[in-house]
C-alpha cells in the first residue's frame, strides 16, 4: 500500500524538471503538538539532500495535519499553475504524530524530487547535506514500511482534485451549554443559559439552541413596575476557520411580561423574532471537550413594548448584543 501511494504521488513531480517548491504547512487545534514548519523543512531537506523550498517556486506543496475520528489526518496536495495535480491523505488512529509526520515528510520529498527514493548517504546520517543523492536505489517499502498504526488512503490518480481538496467527511455531533448575557433583549443586563447541539464538518457547522434569560425589571417614573423575561431558540449556521467561526443567527421565541405595584397585576405575552451574526473562538481542552467564547449582534424584528396601563415602561431597542462563554462535548 505504501509503495502504491509513493509512486502515485511522485508521478506528477517526475513529469517536471523543477525540484523546488513553495511550502504551506498548517496544524489544526488538536494537532498543535505535531512538529512545526522548521522541523518539516529539515525533514524534507534531509530526504532530498538539499533545501528544496523557495518562496517563488512554480509548484506549491500543502500539508495540513488535523484531528480525525479520534486520530490524526495528514492531507498532502501538490498545486501547479493554480491547479491541484496530486493529493493524498495519511491517517493514524492515535494522537502520536511522529510516524505520521515522518511519512508526510517523505511523501513531500518524493513529490518535489523523485530522487528522494535514493537511499541517503553516510554524510546525511551525520548531519552533513550531500551535494548529490547516493546512487543506490531502494524499494519504496524500505523507505516507508507498512505499519499497523498507519493507514494510507490512496485514491485513483485521475480522481477530481476538488474532491480531494474538500476533505469533507461525515458530520460529527456536538452538544453544548453556554451561560449568556444580553443587553437589548430585556430591560438592563439579562443573564441566561442556552444549550443545544450541532453537526460539525471540517469547515462548516449548523446548530440549534434554546434557552431563557433571567427576568429583569423596569420601573416607570410614576412607580409602576414591569418584569420581563424571554424564552427563545435559534438556528445557527457557521463557517469555521479554526479556531474562529463566523455564524448567522435566526432566533425566535416569546416575551412574557408581568405588571407589579399596580391594583390589578396581569401577565401578557408577545412574540420575539430577531436575526444577526455571531463570531466565536474555540479552544480544545481534550480530544472531545472544547471551550467556547462568542459575541453576537441581533436586530429585533419585533420590538416588544411593555405598558402598565397607558404608561409605556419599556420598549425593546432595535439592536441587541450578547456575549457567551461555554463548553461543548463531541459525541
Amino acid at each position: 500500500m505504501a509503495s502504491c501511494f509513493l509512486a502515485i504521488l511522485a508521478a506528477p513531480a517526475a513529469a517536471h524538471a523543477a525540484s523546488a517548491a513553495r511550502l504551506v504547512y498548517g496544524r489544526g487545534v488538536d494537532a498543535d503538538h505535531c512538529p512545526d514548519e522548521s522541523a518539516l523543512r529539515k525533514a524534507v531537506s534531509a530526504r532530498v539532500g538539499y533545501d528544496p523550498f523557495f518562496s517563488y517556486a512554480p509548484r506549491t506543496v500543502v500539508l495540513t495535519i488535523a484531528a480525525r475520528d479520534g486520530g490524526l489526518r495528514a492531507h498532502i496536495e501538490v498545486v501547479e499553475e493554480q491547479r491541484a495535480t496530486a493529493s493524498r491523505e495519511l491517517v493514524t488512529p492515535g494522537r502520536d504524530c511522529d510516524e505520521l509526520f515522518e511519512s508526510a515528510a517523505l511523501a513531500i520529498a518524493i513529490a518535489i524530487d523523485p530522487r528522494a527514493l535514493v537511499a541517503p548517504s553516510a554524510d546525511s546520517t551525520t548531519g552533513d547535506v550531500p551535494s548529490e543523492p547516493a546512487p543506490s536505489i531502494v524499494e519504496p517499502a524500505e523507505v516507508l514500511p507498512e505499519s499497523p498504526r498507519l493507514a494510507l488512503l490512496a485514491a485513483g490518480r485521475d480522481e477530481p482534485a476538488k474532491a480531494a481538496t474538500s476533505g469533507q467527511r461525515g458530520p460529527r455531533a456536538r452538544i453544548f451549554i453556554a451561560p449568556r448575557g444580553a443587553v437589548g433583549l430585556q430591560p438592563g443586563l439579562a443573564p441566561g443559559v442556552f444549550a443545544g447541539g450541532s453537526a460539525v464538518w471540517d469547515r462548516v457547522s449548523i446548530g440549534v439552541e434554546a434557552g431563557a434569560y433571567v427576568p429583569t425589571a423596569e420601573t416607570s417614573p410614576s412607580g409602576a413596575r414591569a418584569r420581563v423575561w424571554l424564552v427563545s431558540g435559534a438556528l445557527v449556521p457557521c463557517v469555521r476557520v479554526l479556531p474562529v467561526s463566523f455564524c448567522g443567527v435566526l432566533s425566535g421565541g416569546r416575551f412574557e411580561g408581568a405588571g407589579e405595584r399596580v391594583l390589578t397585576p396581569s401577565t401578557e405575552t408577545a412574540p420575539f423574532f430577531a436575526g444577526g451574526g455571531r463570531t466565536g473562538f474555540e479552544l480544545g481542552v481534550s480530544r472531545r471537550l472544547r471551550m467556547h467564547w462568542d459575541a453576537e449582534v441581533l436586530s429585533n424584528f419585533t420590538r416588544a413594548t411593555l405598558k402598565v396601563g397607558p404608561e409605556t415602561v419599556w420598549r425593546a431597542p432595535p439592536v441587541a448584543v450578547a456575549l457567551a462563554a461555554g463548553m461543548s462535548f463531541e459525541l
